[in-house]
């Protein structure tokens, strides 16, 4: 029933409704012209759309793609602009508890930090998620509702224009996620509304889900009995057989959409229904094999490239397009960019499937039977090359973007296990496999021109320092996509950083999308606890995800221009461009290898090789020449081992098949051209390898020892090029918090010491720095001449993994000068000691100094504070006193997030505020009044900093209220049960639960709504076990609810305890099944108990009276009438005449009518009685007195102390 509540159409159509501003008016609208891409006001159809960006400067293409790309999600790196958050207005859009929703990343953020990625030698973004409007919650931009009216989340049409621009002027590229075939959810299968629809080849009735429509795309269930379907190949890479295209009886349906069924997002799909089918539930397909279809698609693509001068495509699930479609799609986009100076538009795509298969999609296409005979041949083909699938010029993708087959072999390579790797662990082989099967061939140039992208993640897989030693290996995972194999190195943002936290809530999908700007949530919800299932892996290693949520650097900003891990890939990156044969040569030779195969658990008879692998890489001779390019046609020896341990390698040189033979001739000095840079000199061998025609003895290594995952990369002694200096560490590190207990007006100084690889030129560093500060005061900091140190300092040879450069000096000075508030320094291109080497890169440090209740500095222990709000004692007016100094901008919400004002210019003073509008029941109603105030700072990129505060509250608290819901009371629609939570002293909300086990409940914040439903916009539940609360989006499949199994014995119930501040919550055991089988033992005898002392009672108080001829009452007890009795008539007396116990029974007869005398007062005894007359008729009446006994005795018994007896018959 919890999924029900949380999955309900209602709750879509009350999304989309609130998501409907943004999405209906895309003709042409005044309040839409900075998002819509449409700016044709005449247009009457989506054909006539149109728009270009006037007086633009064309920026022509690059000739060489091969250059490394930095991929990223824009909403998970920086917010530059915090207004467009909640640009549809909902609660679903952005929380600072949550990381399922956005965190707030534009294109604004991106272009203020465009220095951290171009730093580190990126010359291309490609930006992941279509960049088009999608539902409020949706992060990742898979989604779009509509393809030519942009996210607001993600910035106006001129921001986004500012940030290409700027990217061109700095000779970078912009390549945009293109979904093409799949776009939101909207669409159902009749009879299949709330499940999962088989595929069928007739098609089903499609309806909508709720009133939502896409503007430009339409559904028709009218049956066409003249279909023509297009070309559909096999995994074979053959065109399916005719049984297979029989099944669908040339029939299909008059609609804009395919209406197949739907296909599942993980696992094997035949190809051809993989290109008919909603993907995975949740993306509806559109039929793009249908001409009417394409040209609107193509249409609006061409559009995007005229508005915002991108420079390329990434093709979402290319694979699942029809292969003819996508190739005039992509030979579309071609010439339109043509039109805008660009003559090597990049088009390439999402490409998971068998080799074969993939190989229909490369170029002009190849099947089995038209592969090149051998690499020379692939390497001289052009376009007048024959043997391909497709004619001339009919181009699908340039090549894969991020190579899964290449990924699945290196997460064997490096120690994995499961379903994974079947194409082999030795790279070169696989390189030169790739180029006999596919068409390389640049269309635009008709040159060989590889251009698939490699790299060791992406945004749909986990992070490899998530795991055990889990940086080593990829590490390692670097040197082979960025430095072996020929292509395009390809960098996912966060990877650069050590990026460790997933956050996926199914076990089948794994992924980590971090924000690079400072966050809580991501650490709130760190400790991973779904494991992996269904993913193609087993038994995976989990390390540093499993403790994430222990990590406090994990809530810190993650732009640390001094981690080493992004050092060593900008040396990678150098390396490219100092040596040409690096970037663009297309010869891979596997030299020599030692290996011995493992056999993993769960992989079968599917080996794991372990060993060393010796690889040279160069040009080929007669195709290439890089002569005055850098360290021209210098080929580069590649080693390395997959081993988990450091091994020393040993060979006799004097063996010509089982030696270390290197490419390099005997008695060559060779130097390794990562940290330390250990050389060598070759010894003679008996081989001659002729590399690049050479007749000369090569050169062989005797022994080498290799590290854990360890490599080198070697070349002459003569031929090497030293790194450039980089900065090693930094204290304090970056974003590092500064308490202080100083006056805001105050200011602090802090020693600052920053390490480098190299020693520098002291003077140097400190012209090269700058700072910016956010403050109330507006000082600036700055350092102290007078206080730098500079020294050389001794390497301690302590590398976390291989390849990282330690340091060998330091720069120490204080910073003087230090407001509340944020602080940043920047240390530009500063030089060597030599004054030959520089950093060439702006290196920016932050600080941020304040008190501990300041949100800003310290956001978790200034969640909530005191006195931040007060009523003016005269007016009566509610006054806000914020403590976030550093922040530039705030907003507040005094009905707990239900709205807020508008984000203001901060400035620290004391503000009056007006309590916004609320409506709801008077059960949700709160008592007092509670402010929430949200900051942000350019500096910092983030919102996720919030305060609470209370008027008059005893407790702290950042909920109004909250509701356990559950079976146990129908989900809140049972009113008679109490299900309030309720705080102690502490702030920590608590509920004692007993229900029928097992069962599951939701923390709902405010429970039933005015119209009788529970409430959907604060539902916490814990998806994946990990004790803290989750708050999913409302389409979300995941069953977000509390799992309660039976307490064990002794305990009979739970209790729930919730923080409110850090979501974590407990379920403890409570109640005592002892005592509940005593109360029950109690309750069982306690009736036959009180039933004894009613009959003592009763005899106690109805049987008292008792002739006494002496005249004195005789003490009578409660159970003395069941003593010493003859008969039942001794128990139970029918008369009021009682014998005295002195009179014998022939005095009865006197006594039984009259009085007795006796010397006792006179007294009456009125015995009460109720009548009931039964018909007047007969003068009868029932009278019922005493307990029964005494019906018909309705007596006044006057007893009369007399003198004498009176005797009357």
């Amino acid at each position: 029933m919890a999924s029900i509540i949380f999955k309900t159409i209602s709750l879509l159509n009350l999304c989309l409704t609130l998501h409907n501003s943004q999405t209906q008016a895309l003709d042409w609208s005044a309040d839409q012209v900075e998002w819509n891409l449409n700016q044709n006001e005449n247009a009457t159809g989506p054909l006539e759309y149109w728009g270009e960006w006037e007086n633009h400067p064309k920026t022509p293409s690059p000739s060489n793609w091969r250059m490394p790309f930095y991929m990223l999600t824009l909403d998970r790196f920086v917010d530059g602009q915090p207004s467009n958050n909640d640009a549809n207005g909902t609660v679903f859009e952005n929380d600072w508890t949550a990381n399922q929703f956005r965190f707030g990343g534009d294109a604004k953020g991106l272009m203020d930090n465009l220095d951290w990625i171009q730093d580190l030698g990126i010359k291309a973004i490609y930006f992941s998620g279509s960049p088009f409007i999608n539902m409020p919650w949706a992060s990742d931009g898979f989604g779009p509702l509509d393809f030519t009216l942009l996210d607001a989340h993600h910035g106006t049409i001129d921001e986004w224009r500012q940030l290409i621009q700027e990217l061109h002027t700095r000779g970078m590229y912009a390549i945009m996620e293109n979904t093409i075939g799949t776009m939101g959810d909207l669409l159902a299968f009749e009879g299949w509304e709330n499940e999962t629809t088989p595929f069928n080849a007739h098609e089903y009735d499609a309806l909508w889900k709720t009133s939502r429509r896409y503007h430009d795309f339409e559904i028709s269930n009218e049956v066409l009995q003249d279909c023509e379907y297009p070309v559909f190949y096999g995994d074979d890479g053959f065109p399916v057989n005719a049984s297979i295209m029989a099944t669908f009886d040339n029939q299909c349906r008059k609609s804009d959409f395919d209406q197949y069924g739907d296909m599942k997002g993980v696992g094997y799909v035949p190809p051809y229904q993989s290109q008919l089918s909603k993907f995975a539930s949740v993306q509806d397909r559109l039929r793009l094999w249908t001409h009417d279809v394409l040209e609107k698609v193509k249409h609006f693509s061409c559009m995007q490239i005229a508005m915002l001068d991108i420079d390329g495509f990434r093709v979402d699930k290319a694979l699942q397009t029809p292969a003819d479609a996508l190739a005039e799609w992509a030979t579309y986009q071609r010439e339109c960019a043509r039109r805008y100076g660009k003559d090597n538009f990049l088009v390439t795509g999402e490409v998971v499937g068998e080799l074969k298969y993939s190989s229909v999609f490369f170029g002009r296409g190849k099947s089995p039977n038209t592969y090149f005979d051998n690499q020379t041949e692939a390497q001289l083909a052009t376009n007048a090359t024959e043997g391909y699938i497709r004619e001339s010029g009919n181009n699908a993708l340039d090549g894969s973007n991020f190579h899964y087959p290449t990924y699945g072999a290196l997460t064997r390579f490096l120690g994995l296990d499961g379903d994974i790797g079947f194409e082999g662990v030795d790279f070169a082989e696989h390189w030169n496999a790739y180029l006999l099967t596919d068409d390389f061939v640049n269309v635009n140039t008709g040159l060989f021109d590889p251009r698939h992208m490699f790299g060791t993640t992406n945004q749909d897989v986990f992070r490899w320092p998530a795991l055990i030693n889990g940086t080593q290996r990829q590490v390692l995972g670097f040197f082979i996509t960025f430095l072996e194999m020929p292509g395009i190195p390809e960098l996912i943002w966060g990877d650069e950083v050590e990026f460790k936290v997933l956050e996926n809530l199914a076990a089948d999908y794994m992924f980590g999308r971090q924000p690079m700007a400072s966050t809580r949530a991501w650490q709130m919800h760190g400790c991973y606890k779904v494991g992996a299932a269904g993913n193609g892996y087993y038994d995976m290693p989990f390390g540093d995800a499993l403790l994430a949520c222990e990590d406090d650097s994990v809530s810190l900003d993650q732009r640390n221009p001094a981690h080493s891990l992004r050092n060593l890939i900008k040396r990678m990156f150098q390396l490219r461009t100092h040596y040409p044969v690096l970037n663009d040569g297309f010869t891979l030779q596997t030299l020599f290898f030692e290996t011995h195969d493992v056999f993993l658990p769960h992989s079968g008879q599917l080996p794991t090789p372990l060993g060393i692998w010796s690889v040279y890489r160069g040009r080929t001779p007669g195709v290439q020449d890089f002569t005055g390019e850098g360290m021209g046609n210098q080929g580069i020896w590649l080693l390395y081992s997959n081993q988990n341990e450091t091994v020393h390698y040993s060979y006799d040189c004097s063996n010509s098949s089982g030696s270390l033979v290197a490419p390099f001739p005997e008695g060559t000095t060779i130097k390794n051209l990562f940290y330390p840079y250990q050389e060598y000199t070759l010894n003679s061998s008996t081989t001659k390898l002729g590399i690049e025609g050479s007749d000369e003895i090569n050169g062989c290594l005797p022994g080498i020892e290799l590290e854990a995952w360890g490599f080198r990369a070697f070349v002459p002694i003569d031929k090497f090029v030293a790194a450039t200096p980089v900065i090693s560490g930094a204290i304090p590190r970056h974003d590092a918090r500064v308490e202080t207990t100083a006056d805001l007006n105050d200011v602090i100084a802090v020693p600052i010491t920053l390490s480098f690889t190299q020693a520098m030129d002291c003077s140097s560093i400190l012209k090269s720095i700058s700072f910016e500060s956010t403050t109330q005061t507006g000082i600036v900091p700055h350092f102290e001449a007078s206080s730098v140190v500079c020294r050389n300092i001794t390497a301690d040879d302590s590398q976390r993994f291989v390849g990282e450069a330690l340091s060998t000096f330091q720069w120490s000075a204080n910073l003087a000068n230090l407001s509340h508030g944020v602080h940043t320094y920047t240390v530009a291109n500063a030089s060597s000691a030599d004054g030959i080497s520089f950093t060439n890169t702006k290196d920016r440090f932050m600080l941020r100094v304040g008190r501990k209740d300041n949100p800003v500095v310290f956001p978790s222990s200034a969640n909530y504070t005191t006195g931040l709000v007060h009523r003016d004692a005269i007016t009566g007016e509610l006054r806000v006193t914020p403590k976030a100094a550093g922040s530039t901008q705030w907003r507040f919400s005094t009905n707990y997030g239900s709205s807020w004002s508008n984000w203001t210019l901060y400035t620290g003073e004391t503000t009056t505020i007006e309590e916004q509008a609320w409506s709801g029941t008077s059960a949700q109603q709160w008592q007092g009044v509670h402010i929430v105030t949200q900051y942000y700072s350019p500096l910092i990129g983030s919102t996720d900093h919030v305060q609470h505060s209370d008027l008059d509250a005893e407790v702290p608290r950042r909920w109004p209220k909250v509701h356990v819901q559950g079976p146990w009371n129908q989900y809140g629609y049972d009113a008679g049960l109490d299900d309030q939570m309720n705080q102690d002293s502490e702030g920590i909300w608590n509920f004692d639960l007993s229900s029928e086990w097992p069962t599951s409940v939701i923390l709902n914040v405010w429970g039933m709504n005015p119209d009788g439903a529970p409430d959907k916009s604060a539902a916490y539940g814990d998806v994946d076990g990990d004790n803290v609360l989750d708050w999913v989006p409302p389409d979300s499949l995941s069953f977000n609810q509390l799992n309660i199994t039976p307490p064990s014995w002794p305990h009979t119930a739970y209790k729930i305890a919730v923080n409110d501040g850090s979501m974590r919550y407990t379920i403890t055991p409570t109640g005592s099944a002892q005592r509940q089988l005593a109360l029950y033992i109690l309750l069982a005898i306690l009736p036959l108990i009180t039933a004894c002392l009613a009959v003592a009672i009763y005899h106690g108080s109805f049987y008292r009276l008792k002739y006494n001829s002496i005249g004195l009452t005789k003490r009578s007890y409660p159970f003395n009438q069941f003593q010493k009795k003859r008969s039942v008539s001794d128990i139970l007396p029918l008369s009021f005449t009682k014998i005295s116990e002195k009179q014998d029974a022939n005095d009865a007869s006197e006594t039984s009518g009259g009085a007795v005398i006796t010397t006792e007062a006179s007294r009456t005894i009125l015995i009460a009685t109720m009548e009931y007359a039964i018909t007047d008729d007969w003068n009868i009446s029932i009278k019922i007195g005493g307990l029964g006994v005494m019906a018909g005795l309705m007596v006044i018994l006057e007893i009369t102390i007399q003198a004498k007896h009176n005797k009357k018959c």
